[in-house]
């Protein structure tokens, strides 16, 4: 199972991730609710701020080999489906 002090928190990570959106939506100067950050479909993102945020967070979890698939990208509607990738990537690493 892997040592427990690798082992990714899903909480810490989408606490993470929501940090990482808020910070790219700032940026963008993009109006949203700061206490519905993890729905993004229901966030007005575009889809170069989406790649954006996508790149800031394989960078900030070192999700190696290429990233996240477009098929998985497509299937990306909130905090909880990147958690899942994210955790999916490191346990495959």
């Amino acid at each position: 199972m892997g040592n427990p002090e690798q082992r990714l928190d899903r909480e810490e990570i989408k606490a993470r991730l929501r940090e990482i959106i808020q910070a790219q939506l700032e940026e963008d100067e993009v109006e949203y609710d700061e206490n519905n950050l993890d729905n993004l479909s229901e966030l007005e993102i575009d889809s170069l701020s989406f790649v954006e945020i996508i790149f800031v967070i394989e960078d900030k979890f070192d999700v190696k080999s290429g990233g996240f698939s477009d098929e998985q990208l497509k299937e990306i509607k909130t905090t909880d489906d990147i958690a899942d990738l994210i955790i999916a990537a490191k346990s495959a690493s």
